[in-house]
């Protein structure tokens, strides 16, 4: 098994991983930004995104720096799943 199954299986179960989290990262900063996901103490991404949405006008980079840190967070999580697989 070990020569022949493992192998085989350790790069689907990585790829499969890296992926799911990526998509529990994206869902958690949706669902905080619409204000269903974690109470407003705790740090979030979607909840940093949504205290700054009220100051695009005035400097964006308040909303601007956590989306940024969040999309590159989930994109490369995703394309380390991808070059497993």
């Amino acid at each position: 098994m070990r020569r022949h199954v493992w192998p085989n299986v350790v790069p689907v179960v990585a790829a499969q991983f890296s992926i799911s989290v990526s998509a529990a990262i994206f869902t958690s900063s949706s669902l905080s930004f619409l204000g269903l996901g974690i109470p407003p103490p705790a740090a979030d991404w979607g909840g940093m995104v949504r205290a700054g949405f009220d100051y695009l006008a005035i400097n964006p980079w308040v909303s601007l720096a956590p989306g940024g840190a969040a999309s590159f967070t989930v994109m490369g999580f995703y394309m380390a799943g991808r070059s497993f697989r």
